[in-house]
């Protein structure tokens, strides 16, 4: 049954038709779409090009055209090309999922093929109102006498971790993954250097740390548009497991660069 399943999500997530639309006009960052103004939707995605290799956001809409931010370069497009239109943004999280590493659109990075779950998850999902919200749990045990004594953590809440450049918030946060009592570990790296995130993964996290783990890397080269998505791909990851009745740890390194492509993607 479980393999059934797993086939209808394929079939469901590849529709028989889609609209196509056509590029009007090419800009720096990026283009203007005809055809798809009654169907499209700020934050839908679309391939651009004949081979669609380069894909983009919906940012804007208007009765004629639609304007969309790329994630890669406008170099190779030209005027006419067809444009499909992907839609909304969804992921499909799986307990196989645990010890790799993927982007912020559930693809793997790691080099190895992945697995994807029979249920939907959307990126943006809407937060629970005030008061459905739950009281903070009881304390957490981390590992380390310093977080278990004088500076309690405790089930649902938030911490943030704020200091200079090389004084140890990584390896702090790869202590809190390995030992923190938690089901799952939801790591979002959001702006390294693609050198740091392997590093990150197998030295710094470790095997321990990585198989109860979920790594949602976007690295400082990739649009502003991928690594916002990375954080919101990481969100939703976690809130998949949260759902499932399993206590969640979500990680995000960092806030600063987060708020970095959202000034780059306002711009």
């Amino acid at each position: 049954m479980r393999s059934l399943d797993l086939l209808s999500a394929i079939f469901r997530r590849h529709s028989a038709v889609r609209r196509v639309g056509r590029i009007q006009s090419v800009e720096s960052t990026s283009v203007h779409i005809s055809g798809l103004s009654d169907v499209a939707c700020v934050g839908h995605r679309v391939a651009l090009g004949s081979s669609e290799h380069v894909q983009g956001e919906v940012v804007k809409v208007t009765a004629a055209t639609v304007q969309v931010l790329l994630d890669g370069e406008t170099k190779a497009l030209r005027i006419g090309e067809p444009v499909r239109h992907l839609g909304q943004v969804k992921l499909y999280p799986s307990e196989t999922w645990l010890g790799r590493v993927i982007d912020g659109s559930g693809a793997p990075v790691d080099g190895k093929p992945l697995v994807q779950g029979s249920k939907a998850v959307s990126i943006d999902n809407q937060p629970p109102s005030a008061v459905s919200r739950r009281s903070l749990g009881g304390r957490l045990a981390t590992g380390y006498a310093l977080f278990n004594t004088l500076l309690p953590l405790v089930r649902g809440q938030r911490l943030g971790l704020f200091s200079g450049s090389g004084v140890g918030k990584s390896s702090l946060m790869a202590a809190f993954a390995r030992e923190v009592e938690a089901d799952i570990v939801i790591i979002a790296l959001i702006g390294e250097r693609g050198r740091e995130v392997n590093h990150f993964v197998k030295s710094v996290l470790g095997q321990k740390g990585l198989q109860r783990s979920v790594v949602v890397a976007s690295t400082s080269d990739q649009s502003p548009l991928s690594r916002r998505q990375a954080a919101l791909s990481a969100m939703s990851i976690a809130e998949y497991f949260r759902d499932q009745g399993r206590h969640v740890l979500l990680l995000l390194d960092s806030v600063t660069r987060l708020a970095e492509a959202h000034r780059e993607i306002a711009t």
